[in-house]
């Protein structure tokens, strides 16, 4: 592993600058997918919008959503409302928490598979979802 001589390892000494470009750079090389998710209009599942992925969502599920940043999730994918995962999405956006929504099926006209799904609540009703294929995450 390479040291970056412009890291210092000591958090107390590390600028804002420096921390924030280190979780920029967890969030978009990380082999999880990760997502960032927004609840526009609380009490609306169907406002819920992505704000962020990586290159790691991408890959688990065959299309760039990294392209779909700033469109409503239900656009994206359309499964999510039949699987209640909308509507558990904005449960923790509006009260807080995590949930590890286990192994779950999906299947739409992009998306095929199943994904180790958990949720975490972030600041100003975003949401953070990491996932993994199934399959994949139990080879590890």
């Amino acid at each position: 592993m390479s040291k970056d001589s412009s890291i210092n390892p000591s958090d107390k000494e590390m600028t804002a600058e420096v921390r924030a470009r280190i979780c920029e750079d967890f969030f978009l090389n990380s082999q999880t997918g990760m997502l960032v998710v927004h609840l526009d209009k609380p009490g609306d599942p169907a406002s819920l919008r992505l704000v962020l992925a990586n290159a790691a969502a991408s890959n688990f599920v065959g299309f760039d959503v990294r392209a779909e940043v700033g469109r409503l999730v239900v656009d994206i994918f359309p499964k999510n409302v039949e699987l209640g995962l909308s509507e558990a999405y904005m449960r923790v956006a509006e009260s807080g928490g995590e949930v590890d929504m286990g192994e779950v099926s999906y299947d739409d006209k992009r998306v095929h598979g199943v994904f180790s799904t958990k949720v975490f609540a972030m600041p100003d009703h975003r949401i953070g979802i990491t996932f993994e294929k199934a399959s994949e995450h139990k080879r590890a």
